[in-house]
C-alpha cells in the first residue's frame, strides 16, 4: 500500500506580501483520515497557508506535496484545479442560480452523467442532505448550506480537504452538530483535513492534532491533551484558558516554588523557567483531612461559576494566588481554609 496516498506534506513554506512575512518556515505532515487544526488569531498566517496549499498563492520558498506529488516548489506551481484538494470557505460559496444537485455536480470529474448523479446522491445522503436535491441555496439554513458545500468539495474525490473557519457563522448548538457530521464524513472517507480556526475550544473538540501559529510561525504542534497540559510557553498556555505560572528553581533534583517542591518530570516549564500548572491538576481538601502529599495551603478568596465546573481562587502563604478547577456544585466559599494537592 502506498503510504503517501492522501497525505499532505508541507515542507519549509514561507510566504510574504511585500515586506510583511505572513508565513515563516512552516512544516507539517497530515496523514489520511486525520483532522489537523491550525489555531491562531487574525493575521497569524492561517488563511495564507491554506491559499498556498490550494494553489492560490505561490510561496517564496518551500514545497507542498499532495498524495506524493509536489504541487509547489522552485519553479513549480500546479494550478488549483489540477490539485487533489477540496476547499470549504467560511461563506460556503454555493452557486445561487444552481439547485443543490447541480451545485454538487459542478466540477465533478468526467464520467457518465448517470454515474455522476448517483455519486452526487450518495454524497448528499452521507452529509444528511438526501431529499434536498431540487432545493435552491437561498432556501437552506446555514448548516444545510455548509453540508452541501462539503458534498460539492468531496465530489472531486480530493486527497486533501481545507476548511477555512466554515462553522464560525453558525449558532453554538448547530455549529457542534454540523462540525461533528463534517469531520466524521472526512475521517470515514480517509481525507487528510486541515481545519483553520481562531477558536481554542473548536480546535480542542475537533483536531486529532493541533498546531498553534503566531505571526506566521508554528509555535507548537501536539495532540490536544499534550497541548493543554504541556504547553511550550505562557502565551500558548493562556490560549486554552487559565494557567498557574510559578517561578521555579532546581534543587537536589526537584523544582522549588514559593508554594513547595515538585518533581520536575511531571509538569512543564516555559523558556523562562516558570512552572505551568493547569487548575484541573490542583485538588482542594479541608484542613485536617488525612490526605498524603499536600503541596501547600491557603484561603479561598473567590469562586467563579463556569457551568459544570467552578474556578476557585486560593491565596497561599506568600500572598500569591493559585487557581483550582472543581466540579460543580462546590461547597467552597470565600474565607474557607484549604489544603492543596497536585493531582498527577
Amino acid at each position: 500500500m502506498n503510504t503517501l496516498h492522501n497525505q499532505l506534506k508541507i515542507s519549509s513554506i514561507s510566504h510574504s506580501y511585500g515586506k510583511l512575512e505572513a508565513v515563516r518556515d512552516v512544516s507539517l505532515t497530515i496523514d489520511p483520515g486525520i483532522v489537523h487544526c491550525l489555531l491562531g488569531p487574525s493575521g497569524s498566517g492561517k488563511s495564507t497557508l491554506l491559499r498556498v496549499i490550494a494553489g492560490l498563492e505561490q510561496p517564496v520558498s518551500g514545497t507542498v506535496t499532495i498524495a506524493g506529488i509536489d504541487v509547489n516548489g522552485p519553479h513549480l506551481l500546479e494550478k488549483p484545479e489540477n490539485r487533489s484538494v477540496g476547499f470549504v470557505f467560511q461563506d460556503y460559496a454555493l452557486f445561487p442560480h444552481l439547485n443543490v444537485l447541480r451545485n454538487v455536480l459542478y466540477g465533478m470529474p468526467g464520467a457518465k452523467r448517470s454515474e455522476q448523479r448517483k455519486h452526487a446522491a450518495q454524497l448528499l445522503e452521507r452529509v444528511e442532505m438526501a431529499g434536498y436535491e431540487s432545493a435552491m441555496p437561498h432556501t437552506l439554513s446555514g448548516g444545510q448550506q455548509q453540508r452541501v458545500a462539503l458534498a460539492r468539495a468531496l465530489a472531486r474525490k480530493p486527497a486533501v480537504m481545507l476548511l477555512d473557519e466554515p462553522f464560525s457563522s453558525l449558532d453554538a448548538r448547530l455549529r457542534t452538530e454540523v462540525r461533528d457530521t463534517t469531520l466524521r464524513v472526512l475521517r470515514e472517507m480517509n481525507v487528510a483535513t486541515l481545519l483553520v480556526t481562531h477558536d481554542p475550544r473548536e480546535a480542542m473538540g475537533s483536531g486529532d492534532w493541533i498546531s498553534v501559529i503566531r505571526e506566521g510561525k508554528l509555535i507548537q504542534t501536539a495532540i490536544p491533551e499534550d497541548l493543554y497540559f504541556r504547553p511550550v510557553d505562557q502565551e500558548t498556555a493562556e490560549t486554552f484558558g487559565t494557567i498557574n505560572r510559578l517561578p521555579a528553581t532546581q534543587h537536589e533534583g526537584d523544582l522549588l516554588t514559593p508554594s513547595g517542591s515538585i518533581n520536575p518530570d511531571t509538569l512543564p516549564c516555559d523558556s523562562d523557567g516558570f512552572l505551568l500548572i493547569r487548575p484541573e491538576l490542583l485538588e482542594l481538601h479541608s484542613p485536617g483531612n488525612p490526605v498524603s502529599s499536600i503541596w501547600t495551603s491557603g484561603v479561598v478568596v473567590r469562586v467563579d461559576q463556569e457551568g459544570g465546573t467552578n474556578l476557585v481562587t486560593v491565596q497561599v502563604k506568600d500572598k500569591s494566588r493559585l487557581y483550582a478547577r472543581c466540579l460543580a456544585p462546590t461547597s467552597w466559599k470565600p474565607g474557607n481554609p484549604v489544603q492543596i494537592k497536585i493531582n498527577l
